[in-house]
């Protein structure tokens, strides 16, 4: 026969619970933006920005700010955007500096290079690791060391419509907030490891996170 918990320990159960669940978001929220660069930082550095540009441990070249241009719902992660090159120092003793243009509705992808000179079109993906050394017209998809087009975005849309991976949930820009993000992670869950959902981590909170 199961025993009946007192009112007492009843309160000190949900309390736990909710101390639980709000340090897990918290930490988690930490986490996120820790990550996440200010745009502001930028602009203030002298990078012209668009609207819902999100760059996520990136570098973007401290030395000729001023000559990087990027565009609005923009995603740079764990990328470099270099705009000056000190490999001609060494015969000619010259450095080499160009502006970098990255177009509109542009994602740039972990570890990948823009060159100085280089300009990204609008709706381009630029694969992970990707050595960007010419310019990407518009609409296409790049990859690889020399990055080369290898698809265009409505190629690739194609082909993400029937991915089972995407998750069943619409952000509301490509710049995730920390409540979407928990969301988002319940749902990964919930499809891949259900038994760790909220009969076990009450830190998953749901829906109403958002």
């Amino acid at each position: 026969m199961s025993r009946q918990l007192t009112l007492t320990q009843r309160i000190n159960h949900h309390l736990c619970k909710f101390v639980y669940r709000a340090a897990n978001r918290i930490r988690r929220d930490v986490l996120y933006w820790t990550f996440i660069d200010e745009p502001d930082t930028y602009r203030r550095s002298g990078v012209h920005m668009g609207h819902n540009a999100l760059i996520i441990a990136s570098l973007i070249d401290p030395l000729y700010p001023e000559l990087i241009t990027i565009g609005d719902n923009v995603t740079i992660t764990h990328a470099s955007i270099l705009t000056h090159d000190d490999s001609s120092v060494i015969w000619n003793r010259r450095r080499r500096v160009a502006p970098v243009y990255i177009g509109n509705n542009v994602f740039i992808g972990l570890r990948a290079v823009v060159l100085p000179g280089v300009t990204i079109g609008n709706n381009c993906i630029v694969a992970a690791g990707a050595v960007v050394t010419k310019d990407v017209p518009d609409n296409y998809v790049v990859a690889g060391n020399p990055a080369r087009p290898i698809k265009s975005i409505e190629e690739y849309r194609d082909k993400i419509a029937g991915d089972g991976s995407l998750l069943d949930f619409a952000m509301a820009s490509n710049a995730c907030t920390p409540r979407e993000d928990v969301y988002i992670r319940e749902l990964a869950l919930a499809r891949y490891r259900p038994e760790l959902l909220e009969s076990e981590h009450p830190s998953f909170v749901g829906a109403d996170a958002i």
